[in-house]
């Protein structure tokens, strides 16, 4: 109990930060603005702190340094570090930052507080890209931010143990049908005292702005529809809560634990065996395949299994814009082209492993040769989709975790708990 409440604590406190930063966004907007005066061949970019060491970005930084005779400074920041400063830069209509990366959550508030400049619609071939980096970074048909590389989520299983179990590893589940029949056979209490050892699946419950929300999809429901109007509490998504709850209170084929917990600690159960199958990010694939892992070339990954989708899985993306207030915008589009480009993507996933938001990269024959789940990548990610991208979306996601967790504690029921968050996210929207 201690720890499901410092769980919740947590996500209270981080979701009052950003809500708290986003007040100011809106306070400190009047602000006239602040000219930094830097050489036209100049540019300022704000960048992720564990890329200052890496191969692949240096490369590619040295690169256009050389083809445009430009000067490139980077200020490196830790994700929570970089979200405020942008915060305090741009809503000071600063000129400081020529170049920033974005997350696509914070696209919403960034557009509608006019922090960005629209990208020129020649440099932009929205075909190559995949849908969903396209939907994240647009707005009213224009681009605010090139999609540079992107995160989803995937199912992994340990083939060893499906192979115990008498299941083919090469034939994985293909939908929930599979996907629980699957679970149960590998749901296994080896000493008989009413505890499994082994658990046939497991999901994150408190990552509310990602496992369910795939469950929900692949279901054929949403959050917000099209239009925009609150469809939480429709009969897709209460279905879906209601299988995501009954896999652990009714079939008991996930750990309890499950209800708090978070993906490394599902990772550390599925390398120590003691979960067959888990909902999990790409790291799982790499970390599972290191030299020095015990369960090296037993693991296989795949896209979600689906239900009324075929497969659905949450989109998330760090994309290259230009603030509106840079006083070097030419150099600068020129900057997101060059590290955004085919080239540039493919360098970076086969340096690192950055999965690629142009969809040729995961033919490219180089990078089929180094990284052989890169069709598997690339089919669950054309089955992406994006978070609500509203203004208040972490409001919206935290109204929904909530319920997710009020159905899968039994505190009420799947219809109970989304017809509250519905009623209390109209509420949010209308304000």
């Amino acid at each position: 109990m201690k720890r499901r409440s410092l769980q919740q604590l947590r996500i209270v406190c981080a979701l009052v930060l950003v809500i708290f930063s986003m007040s100011l966004v809106l306070a400190e907007g009047v602000k006239e603005q602040e000219v930094v005066q830097k050489p036209s061949n100049s540019l300022t970019f704000l960048s992720y702190g564990a890329w200052r060491v890496h191969p692949g970005w240096d490369e590619m930084l040295k690169g256009f340094e050389a083809k445009y005779g430009a000067s490139v400074t980077i200020i490196y920041a830790p994700p929570a570090q970089i979200y405020n400063k942008l915060v305090t830069t741009l809503a000071a209509k600063s000129s400081e930052l020529d170049v920033i990366v974005v997350d696509t959550m914070w696209m919403p508030s960034f557009v509608s507080a006019g922090f960005l400049s629209p990208l020129p619609e020649a440099q932009i071939k929205k075909e190559e890209f995949l849908k969903a980096a396209i939907e994240a970074y647009s707005k009213d048909g224009k681009m605010y931010a090139m999609p540079q590389f992107v995160v989803a989520g995937f199912t992994f299983y340990r083939t060893d143990l499906f192979e115990a179990a008498g299941l083919d590893p090469k034939k994985p589940p293909k939908n929930w049908a599979d996907l629980l029949s699957y679970a149960q056979k590998l749901t296994i209490d080896k000493n008989k005292d009413g505890v499994p050892e082994q658990w046939g699946f497991g999901y994150c419950g408190l990552d509310i702005g990602a496992d369910f929300l795939e469950f929900m999809w692949q279901n054929g429901g949403n959050i917000l529809d099209a239009q925009g109007n609150v469809v939480v509490n429709s009969p897709e998504v209460v279905e879906a809560l209601q299988f995501f709850v009954d896999l652990r209170n009714k079939y008991k084929v996930v750990p309890p634990s499950v209800i708090t917990d978070m993906p490394e600690d599902l990772r550390r159960g599925f390398t120590a065996g003691q979960i067959a199958m888990i909902r999990n990010w790409p790291y799982v694939w790499a970390t599972s395949n290191a030299a020095d892992s015990p369960i090296k070339g037993k693991v296989a990954m795949i896209p979600n299994p689906g239900n009324k989708v075929p497969t659905a899985t949450t989109f998330g993306a760090w994309g290259l814009a230009i603030p509106e207030y840079s006083q070097n915008k030419e150099l600068a589009n020129k900057f997101v082209e060059y590290m955004t480009s085919y080239e540039g993507q493919r360098i970076l996933f086969l340096s690192g492993g950055e999965m690629p938001s142009r969809k040729a990269v995961y033919d490219d024959p180089a990078v089929k040769a180094a990284q052989p789940m890169a069709s598997v990548m690339l089919e669950a990610l054309m089955g992406a989709y994006n978070r609500p991208m509203v203004v208040e979306n972490q409001e919206v996601l935290a109204i929904a975790g909530r319920a997710w967790q009020e159905a899968l504690s039994a505190t009420k029921t799947p219809q109970k708990a989304l017809d509250d968050a519905a009623a209390a996210i109209k509420s949010i929207l209308k304000k």
